[in-house]
């Protein structure tokens, strides 16, 4: 038997083949054979629907500075803007790189792009230094997360302060 598999076949899809199930009673027609498909997971992708979903490792400095980086999807390897600035945990759409769905002609689904911030590890002595030397530079104001979180923890301790002092 020949089967063609739709693109955008999802687990729990059946496709009925007519006359190609068992022999019919008494020399009748043979009946319908139903096939019902599983698709495995798969290491990287993650597919719910039609929109697909990975994470990707970006290195810090292009995180920081911005760039390109490159990232598999179904159809191939495609081209992500990262933003200066950009931090781990990002979500960015490639619109149009998920599942193409000929099963049911809804088109195609979307890849979402989870970014994971890489920073390089088992730095020799002088790229330590150099980093050093670069962070020695930076100001608290670079750090936006930081420079808020302290400032809400400086407004709560000047609050127990004050409502201990009126105890």
């Amino acid at each position: 038997i020949k089967l063609r598999i739709p693109a955008g076949v999802e687990s729990g899809s059946r496709q009925r083949l007519a006359g190609k199930g068992e022999a019919g009673a008494r020399g009748g027609p043979a009946g319908d054979l139903f096939i019902v498909f599983h698709v495995r997971d798969h290491e990287f992708f993650k597919r719910n629907d039609l929109d697909i979903y990975c994470e990707v490792p970006v290195p810090f400095n292009i995180a920081m500075l911005g760039g390109e980086i490159q990232v598999p999807t179904l159809h191939g390897g495609a081209k992500l803007k990262i933003p200066a600035g950009t931090e781990s945990g990002k979500i960015f759409r490639l619109r149009g790189q998920g599942v193409v769905d000929d099963a049911h002609g809804h088109g195609k689904g979307d890849q979402n792009v989870l970014v994971k911030i890489e920073v390089p590890s088992r730095l020799s002595g002088k790229e330590k230094k150099a980093m050093q030397e670069l962070c020695d530079k930076l100001h608290e104001n670079h750090f936006e997360e930081t420079a808020q979180m302290k400032k809400m923890a400086e407004k709560f301790y000047e609050r127990k302060r004050k409502l201990e002092a009126d105890s």
